[in-house]
């Protein structure tokens, strides 16, 4: 991983470039998971191009070799392949970028997830990720009533089961039907830019934090809140000018705040002065 800072001298004509290609493929309703999850992991400058992370999937899938079903697929990659949990470091940043993830084989249960879901579309298995509050599960798509703990080697859990494991987490949560259900692709990578946007805060990684919220406010629908954060985080680092440009988006976004918003602008870009 890239200390902090190490990014504050890359160029703006390399990074908007990698943003403009991130909203495109989030944009793109047929863009395969894999491609938007390395668009993810491009905030790191060590990450893969989307053919690379396709590449080793599909050697990891050359590996796996022929699949029974469901289970065998996912004991096997959680087992023989040696993908584990990342207990020692959990809350580490490499945990949610993909190439990290491909190449240490230590995840949390999100990144787990993906990894055996885009091994079981490889392998004609159906298998999804599924966004249990708190702990990412795989879910059984020819068996809708079954999961799968990608945090304890694969085991097999029903619905009683998912609720347990959600009370240690929330022993007020109850478990419904929806939060059972497969997420959708927008969704896990809003999960993982989250994931990573914690992470980088809990690591000071400030110029990388600018990078997760520079795709969180490209993502359709998502609110201005990322933006304001973003603004305050270009601020702090001494990104005026472009902490200015954010004030003047959210003016346009935001009527009843414009005038707000314009004089933070107008106050920020005469700090450079």
């Amino acid at each position: 991983m890239a200390a902090e800072g190490s990014k504050e001298g890359v160029s703006e004509r390399f990074v908007k470039p990698m943003l403009d290609e991130f909203e495109r493929i989030m944009r793109e309703a047929t863009a395969p998971l894999s491609h938007q999850i390395a668009a993810v992991g491009a905030v790191d400058p060590t990450a893969w191009s989307a053919n690379r992370v396709d590449e080793a999937f599909d050697q990891l899938a050359l590996e796996i070799g022929p699949v029974r079903d469901a289970e065998h697929l996912v004991t096997t990659v959680l087992g023989e392949l040696g993908f584990r949990p990342n207990t020692r470091n959990y809350y580490a940043s490499r945990n949610s970028l993909i190439h990290c993830v491909l190449e240490q084989r230590r995840a949390i249960p999100l990144t787990l997830a993906i990894v055996v879901a885009e091994l079981g579309r490889r392998c004609a298995v159906d298998l999804t990720v599924v966004g249990m509050p708190g702990h990412a599960l795989i879910g059984d798509g020819a068996e809708p009533t079954r999961w799968f703990d990608p945090f304890a080697s694969g085991a097999s859990l029903d619905r009683d089961a998912c609720q347990a494991i959600a009370a240690r987490i929330n022993p007020d949560i109850v478990i419904t039907d929806d939060m059972l259900k497969p997420l959708p692709d927008r969704a896990i990578v809003m999960r993982m830019l989250a994931n990573l946007r914690a992470a980088f805060l809990t690591e000071g990684n400030m110029s990388s934090l600018v990078e997760v919220l520079e795709r969180l406010v490209r993502v359709p629908g998502t609110t201005v809140q990322y933006r304001l954060e973003l603004a305050g985080v270009l601020s702090s680092i001494g990104r005026d000018d472009q902490a200015a440009d954010q004030h003047q988006i959210l003016a346009r976004l935001n009527p009843k705040s414009a005038d707000k918003h314009r004089a933070a602008a107008t106050r920020l870009r005469a700090s450079r002065n």
